[in-house]
């Protein structure tokens, strides 16, 4: 009991490892403004929906804030659902959608 059955060691791993810190993503705050305050890099939450998803799963994003989420789950090929009680945000992400060309369901 907690022997591990299997050991591997570190540069035996194929594939490059994922870190504790994620230094190349520049910065907390985004490089492109939305006028929103909470905005996340879309960097970040491009590389949060590639480790967790595969092309066409579902994204749910219920503090959906500016939608960065939706936009990098764009990128990606991913399908999402945006929530959000603040009609700002709401705004943002639905003129976003418009001058990209791109199709969206805004409901109430």
């Amino acid at each position: 009991r907690g022997i591990p059955r299997i050991k591997r060691y570190y540069n035996e791993m194929d594939g490059i490892p994922i870190r504790d810190v994620w230094s190349d993503i520049s910065s907390i705050q985004s490089g492109e403004k939305l006028n929103y305050a909470t905005q996340k890099p879309i960097k970040l939450l491009e590389r949060i929906v590639t480790l967790y998803t595969d092309e066409g799963d579902y994204c749910l994003d219920c503090f959906a804030g500016s939608g960065t989420l939706g936009r990098a789950c764009l990128n990606l090929d991913r399908k999402f659902y945006l929530i959000d009680i603040n009609d700002k945000g709401k705004n943002i992400f639905e003129s976003s959608i418009v001058q990209n060309n791109l199709n969206g369901f805004f409901g109430e």
